[in-house]
């Protein structure tokens, strides 16, 4: 190879790399952010403000947005 190839395929690797971390950011990020709703459903339980019914249903919700959003 010579070295105008392996310059490109530097540039590739660092680009997926940078690429795949701003991914990871945004996944954590949105995981962070639903975990805060469950935490304030759970406030909003405890201080009587929603029912069981809808903490049920709004952990649900979370459940299976982290569960997609850990398996990608």
């Amino acid at each position: 190879m010579n070295l105008f190839n392996l310059i490109l395929e530097d540039e590739n690797i660092f680009t997926a790399r940078r690429q795949a971390l701003n991914e990871r950011k945004i996944v954590l990020t949105e995981i962070s952010q639903n975990n805060e709703l469950l935490a304030n459903a759970r406030r909003y339980l405890l201080a009587g403000k929603i029912d069981f019914e809808d903490f049920r249903d709004t952990k649900k919700e979370h459940n299976q947005i982290t569960h997609g959003l850990t398996r990608d």
